[in-house]
């Protein structure tokens, strides 16, 4: 029992420290390219939230979006922006006619963006 949860901590801790190495930022920031030419900004925002994922799913955090996110959020300093752009995916995926307007979209790029720039090995 000792065992497993002296082992349970040190991959907590593990999680807790992973920088993402130059090829996986390079592919996320490609995701990010890839849904900036999505267009319309309810469309742009669903993308950004895969990449959302994407990237939480790259520091080794499992389970859906918003799962990640309580396990990984604590690696982010901008951590109640990223909830509140998660939840504006949540709005458009879920309530019919909801709207975004482009700056909401370009919002939760920036937000995305100083996420990735955190957690990148360059940073």
């Amino acid at each position: 029992m000792l065992l497993a949860a002296v082992l349970m901590v040190v991959v907590i801790i593990k999680r807790a420290r992973r920088r993402l190495n130059g090829a996986a930022t390079k592919r996320i920031r490609s995701m990010i390219e890839h849904a900036d030419r999505a267009g319309e900004p309810v469309l742009r925002v669903l993308e950004y939230d895969k990449v959302l994922d994407h990237l939480l799913l790259e520091l080794g955090f499992t389970g859906t979006t918003g799962q990640k996110m309580i396990k990984g959020a604590a690696r982010f300093s901008n951590k109640q922006a990223l909830w509140k752009c998660h939840k504006l995916r949540n709005l458009v995926a879920h309530e019919h006619g909801a709207t975004v307007s482009a700056s909401e979209a370009d919002h939760f790029k920036r937000v995305l963006e100083k996420a990735l720039l955190e957690v990148s090995s360059r940073s």
